[in-house]
């Protein structure tokens, strides 16, 4: 049996309580908590965990500076806003989705140092043309998949028109119409929904297509 992967959680008791319930049944993890900034440093120096999960909106300051010690960890932002100097530090939006978490503890540490998106239950890497899922695997994407998912995650609160994702994907090519981008957007489906038929992440809406936000995905945590 490898070694348990080591996750520092970062907030009030409540907090801690509901995401330890939830990971103790989603992997092979060593669950630690802290709850504050004080603690979770003396934790991090004591019992070096792999991965710290902090909530932002409680520490304020604080979580950045528990984020710039824990260099060389994976660390997870709930709430609060990105940090511009990322490497390898994420953040989620409120509510905080199982799936989207188990995404960014489970995908390795070398991919979460680039860009990177949460996409439902996925870690979207535009710059391997990639998603990773929550149990590890990967699913490569096509040039023009991982361009069409790029665009729309620019804007995840409304839909982007069909023909604004045409000029952004394909530029100004007179052979190219609305059938090229469904076929895509149609392979892409079969890729990233469990039911292609009754998609809940690539979203059509209004003339064109939009990412589904967290809350439409997934359960919480």
């Amino acid at each position: 049996m490898g070694r348990q992967a080591k996750i520092l959680i970062v907030g009030d008791a409540a907090l801690c309580a509901a995401l330890a319930e939830q990971l103790e049944h989603a992997g092979d993890f060593a669950l630690l908590a802290a709850h504050g900034a004080e603690e979770a440093a003396h934790r991090l120096a004591d019992d070096a965990p792999d991965t710290l999960i902090l909530d932002a909106d409680l520490l304020g300051v604080e979580a950045e500076a528990l984020a710039r010690r824990a260099s060389g960890r994976r660390v997870i932002l709930l709430g609060g806003h990105p940090l511009a100097d990322s490497g390898a530090i994420f953040r989620l939006a409120r509510p905080v989705r199982v799936a989207q978490l188990l995404a960014l503890i489970n995908a390795p540490l070398e991919a979460t140092a680039r860009q990177r998106i949460v996409l439902g239950a996925f870690l979207f890497d535009p710059e391997s043309h990639s998603l990773s899922g929550r149990n590890g695997e990967t699913i490569a994407l096509t040039e023009k998949e991982a361009a069409i998912l790029a665009r729309l995650t620019q804007q995840r609160d409304a839909p982007t028109p069909r023909d604004i994702l045409l000029r952004d994907v394909w530029g100004y090519n007179p052979d190219v119409d609305s059938r090229t981008l469904e076929t895509h957007v149609h392979r892409l489906r079969r890729k990233i929904e469990s039911d292609p038929a009754h998609p809940r992440l690539l979203l059509t809406e209004d003339g064109g297509y939009r990412i589904a936000a967290p809350e439409e995905t997934q359960e919480e945590a």
